[in-house]
């Protein structure tokens, strides 16, 4: 009971930070905000109720397990099934509650870009750049012969990622989430050529999701004895 009722003080703790007014220099009063859903109802949540809620959360992404003790990174869903392309930002989240903007490009040729730029209506917020030599970038030549189940032949591509940890997303990440109904767009930079896309609607509420599986794994993590 006293374990209950500690991880529901500090649900209650997770979502108020989940709520809270964003920095001024990360979104301007030109940008719509709506609050993070709430994790919790009226009633302080036990255990269970994080549990399910944590349970349902990790549905809405590609959860894959790491180790043996339970350990595991959720990431967004790919697309349409066989292809190859993915041109996207995206939340990283662990099981400890550690949450990472990752930038991915997949094509069949490079675009080198070394930092994410994002506009939330008016806004404009940029991550920092990362060196090649950076242990958060990624870039890889995937090589593949033979043909696939439907008989078409494998196509070669070039896979790019990038991890922004820490402060060096600049904040993207919570102005997402916090975004509402201001347009956002993102763009990958950097190199001789950029990819730029607007997120939907889904893409946006993954954000907000990700925001709160995070706040509740911490919750658990802190709440374990």
């Amino acid at each position: 009971m006293q374990q209950q009722l500690r991880l529901g003080s500090l649900l209650l703790f997770a979502v108020s930070a989940l709520g809270a007014a964003p920095r001024p220099d990360i979104l301007a009063p030109s940008v719509t905000q709506s609050p993070v859903p709430s994790v919790l109802s009226h009633a302080m949540p036990t255990s269970q109720d994080a549990e399910a809620r944590i349970k349902r959360l990790k549905r809405s992404f590609e959860c894959l397990d790491v180790g043996s003790d339970g350990m595991f990174v959720c990431s967004m869903k790919d697309g349409m099934l066989g292809s190859l392309v993915r041109k996207r930002i995206e939340p990283v989240i662990t099981s400890t509650g550690t949450l990472t903007l990752r930038s991915v490009y997949r094509d069949r040729d490079w675009i080198y870009h070394d930092h994410v730029v994002v506009r939330i209506g008016d806004v404009e917020l940029r991550t920092a750049s990362l060196p090649a030599s950076s242990p958060d970038v990624s870039r890889r030549e995937i090589r593949q012969s033979g043909r696939d189940s439907r008989g078409r032949s494998r196509d070669d591509y070039v896979s790019e990622r990038l991890s922004y940890r820490g402060d060096s997303d600049n904040g993207i990440l919570q102005a997402i989430a916090q975004a509402g109904a201001a347009p956002v767009s993102m763009q990958l930079a950097g190199g001789p050529r950029l990819y730029e896309k607007k997120l939907s609607e889904d893409e946006k509420r993954l954000f907000v999701e990700a925001v709160e599986l995070a706040a509740l794994l911490r919750a658990r993590r802190s709440a374990q004895p």
